[in-house]
């Protein structure tokens, strides 16, 4: 047998080194790809197999090229030496309580609380109930307010979560009830948080 050069598997994206040939047909034209034993990066390899799939259909494929989906490495490469960058930190952050839930939020941060029927979408909102609002330097705790604070935020969408079954039985006696509940809710996006002296 003879030895087999590495391939990129397009299955496991950022593993550059396989020993087996992997069940998609991409692997094929990515073990051409590092003949002669010259390593590329995953980048390279993959857009060598899009643009050799996007040319020419490969004749395992039920599919015609119309009706198929964009494969992954078309629509989003990835690279597995590519850093990745946290969002900036945020400055402030509050404890805001929301009819029986409470929620610790920062700024373009998304809550999902009870459906508030009052309001549509895109619409501002102001949570007057902060209970804790604080930075990197101090933090006030309200009693059981903080006077003065409050977040604003937006409507985003209102909708209906996952039904959830309630199931009762009672054995030996033919009783059984099966019923269905959505509860509705409303999506929150927080824009910005004012207390501590003005602070936002």
């Amino acid at each position: 047998a003879t030895d087999r050069p590495p391939v990129v598997c397009v299955g496991m994206l950022g593993a550059a080194r396989r020993s087996t040939s992997c069940l998609l047909a991409g692997c094929r034209l990515a073990r051409a790809g590092f003949a002669g034993g010259a390593q590329r990066d995953a980048n390279t390899a993959l857009a060598q197999i899009a643009s050799a799939s996007s040319s020419k259909p490969h004749a395992w494929s039920r599919l015609s090229p119309r009706s198929s989906p964009a494969p992954i490495w078309q629509t989003r490469l990835f690279s597995a030496d590519a850093e990745y960058t946290a969002p900036p930190p945020a400055t402030i952050f509050g404890v805001v309580k929301v009819g029986a839930q409470q929620f610790k939020v920062v700024p373009d941060d998304l809550i999902v609380v009870e459906k508030m029927a009052e309001a549509r979408v895109n619409d501002a909102v102001v949570l007057s109930e902060v209970i804790m609002v604080g930075t990197a330097l101090r933090t006030v705790i309200g009693r059981p307010s903080v006077p003065g604070a409050v977040v604003h935020a937006v409507v985003e969408e209102h909708f209906r979560e996952a039904k959830k079954l309630a199931f009762k039985k009672k054995r030996r006696k033919g009783y059984q009830r099966l019923k269905g509940h959505r509860q509705e809710l409303t999506s929150l996006r927080i824009t910005r948080i004012v207390g501590m002296d003005g602070e936002s």
